[in-house]
């Protein structure tokens, strides 16, 4: 992540911000990264029938072009553009806003540098800045808590490229800067961050990152480097490969105890869509769930599957079970969408923000 990071975007970028690696390729050996077949063509990675269902979605608040969605504490946290302007300008808002239709946005955080990666933990919510233009502030992993009004810095991260933050709940996980035994810089390191805001490093990235790629579920988090998806215990420990990526880019990663699940943005090939991936944790078999195109962001829960499709018009939330393989049903829980991106799900409902027309909206994940 740079400077040039609060540049004005389009909102075609904003939907569609490539994620790029960086670090040390040569210090990654894939030697132990299970193989994968290549992708299927499109009509064949699943044998899906698009189900949509009719309860319509209920709006819970109209924003101006919100980027990302965090759900904890009994409310939901969202980045937001300060204006109706879709570019970042001075910085993102970080806004808070009840569960329910009818509830009061409110700015909790205005103008954060570049703010990306929200992440909900240990009782606040927590980001990532950009570096300021006169370089006297280096990029930071920031936490706030509602009712105080500044927001304190909890650690440094590197200027280069999109980086995301994700919780388990309890503590929130990123990647800040690495430092060797004699404290000089060093791989990027993913860090745990405690409720106390203490730090402390999970493991040491040894292959080029992809910092948009992480996820926590069960007792590992898991992200991409090297080329592969690779896990560590939450708590520290050894890292080990889980499986070779397919061709195309990965998107956004979700997780539970037993799999990792990814959005894939395609080849760049018209022969082929975006998809969405599952890989499992035990044995690295990786399963086509769905070809329906723009996958972007992703989420889990005990037996379902949820992301949106981040078409500027008409794009899509969607569903399925975890069960099935590639050929079950994928549900279309909402439709008609403006560039989805960030969305979240708790016992009841599944919750997304639009990009394009700030909306923020809930459905009922059980919907008909």
């Amino acid at each position: 992540m740079t400077s040039a990071r609060l540049a004005p975007l389009a909102l075609t970028a904003l939907l569609l911000a490539a994620c790029k690696g960086e670090g040390s390729q040569a210090a990654y050996s894939e030697a132990s990264a299970p193989s994968v077949a290549p992708p299927t063509p499109i009509g064949m990675a699943s044998a899906a029938t698009l189900i949509a269902v009719k309860t319509p979605p209920e709006s819970l608040a109209k924003l101006h072009h919100p980027k990302e969605l965090a759900l904890g504490g009994g409310a939901l946290f969202v980045l937001d553009t300060p204006t109706d302007s879709p570019d970042q300008g001075e910085g993102l808002d970080v806004v808070t806003l009840p569960l329910a239709p009818g509830g009061a946005a409110k700015i909790l955080f205005s103008k954060q540098r570049g703010a990306e990666g929200l992440a909900y933990g240990g009782g606040r919510p927590v980001w990532v800045t950009a570096p300021s233009d006169d370089g006297k502030q280096h990029s930071m992993i920031v936490a706030g808590k509602p009712g105080v009004a500044t927001a304190s810095n909890v650690t440094r991260t590197i200027d280069t490229d999109e980086t995301l933050a994700v919780s388990d709940g309890t503590d929130v996980f990123a990647f800040g800067d690495g430092k060797d035994a004699k404290g000089k810089p060093a791989s990027p390191s993913l860090l745990r961050i405690g409720a106390d805001g203490k730090t402390a490093v999970v493991a040491t990235s040894t292959g080029a990152l992809v910092r948009t790629a992480l996820a926590v579920g069960g007792a590992n988090v898991v992200w991409v480097q090297g080329g592969s998806i690779v896990k560590a215990p939450k708590a520290g420990g050894d890292v080990t490969t889980v499986a070779k990526l397919p061709s195309g880019k990965v998107q956004r990663l979700a997780a539970d105890d037993t799999a990792v699940y990814w959005t894939d943005s395609g080849t760049g090939d018209p022969q082929w869509s975006g998809r969405v991936y599952r890989a499992a944790l035990a044995d690295g078999k990786v399963d086509t769930l769905s070809d329906a195109p723009s996958p972007f962001g992703i989420a889990v829960n005990a037996d379902s599957i949820y992301w949106t499709s981040s078409a500027d018009v008409g794009g899509k939330v969607m569903a399925r079970k975890k069960a099935g393989g590639g050929g079950g049903e994928t549900r279309i829980l909402a439709q008609d969408q403006h560039g989805p991106r960030g969305i979240a799900v708790d016992d009841k409902y599944v919750y997304w923000v639009n990009a394009g027309d700030g909306s923020v909206s809930r459905v009922d994940k059980a919907a008909k």
